[in-house]
C-alpha cells in the first residue's frame, strides 16, 4: 500500500478549493454564495474532496518517482526549444527567458515539460502492454516491501490509477 502523507492530501484538497473558487468567480459567484445555495459547509465540502485528493497524490507520488528512477529531467535547451517553438521570428536564449517569465510560470513550464517528456517515455517503452509496466514499478523505491508477494498488486492498482488519471489516449 502506497502511504499518502495526510499533509499532501490536506494540500491537495485546499488546491481543489482554490480551483473552484477561481472557477466559481469567472460565473459571477462566490464560494460563500456556492456553500449557501448549495446548504453545505467548507469543511463539508473539504471532506468530500478527500478521496479525489488521496489519489491525485498517489499519482504524483508514482510519476515522481519514475521520474527519479529513469533520471528524467528537462534542460535549458528543452526550454528554450520549447519557449521559441511558437516564437520563430523572436528567438530568446535561456537567461531571457527566465527574466521574461515569473517564477511560477517558470516553475509551471518546467514541470509541464517534464510531465511530456515522462509520458514520451512511457509511450517510447510500451508501457501501455500491462505486463512491461511490471519492470519499471518493481524497482520503485515506493514500492519497496519486505514483503515481495504484494508487489505485484501493488502494481497493477498503480497502473490502473495512471490510466485513471490519464487515459488511454495519453499512453
Amino acid at each position: 500500500k502506497v502511504e499518502v502523507p495526510q499533509v499532501m492530501v490536506d494540500q491537495q484538497v485546499e488546491d481543489y478549493i482554490r480551483d473552484f473558487e477561481y472557477r466559481l468567480s469567472y460565473q459571477g459567484l462566490s464560494l460563500q454564495g456556492y456553500l449557501q445555495y448549495a446548504n453545505t459547509t467548507i469543511e463539508e465540502l473539504k471532506k468530500s474532496r478527500q478521496e479525489d485528493a488521496k489519489k491525485t497524490v498517489k499519482t504524483r507520488l508514482v510519476l515522481e518517482e519514475i521520474i527519479k528512477k529513469e533520471n528524467i529531467t528537462i534542460t535549458d535547451k528543452d526550454l528554450e526549444e520549447k519557449f521559441n517553438e511558437n516564437n520563430k521570428d523572436k528567438k530568446k536564449t535561456i537567461d531571457e527567458i527566465k527574466k521574461t517569465l515569473g517564477q511560477e510560470q517558470l516553475n509551471y513550464f518546467e514541470n509541464s515539460l517534464l510531465l511530456n517528456k515522462l509520458m514520451a517515455f512511457l509511450k517510447e517503452n510500451n508501457i501501455t502492454d500491462d505486463y512491461k509496466i511490471v519492470d519499471i514499478f518493481s524497482n520503485l523505491d515506493i514500492f519497496k516491501t519486505k514483503n515481495q508477494k504484494g508487489i505485484v498488486n501493488k502494481i497493477k492498482r498503480a497502473w490502473i490509477m495512471l490510466k485513471s488519471k490519464f487515459g488511454r489516449k495519453v499512453l
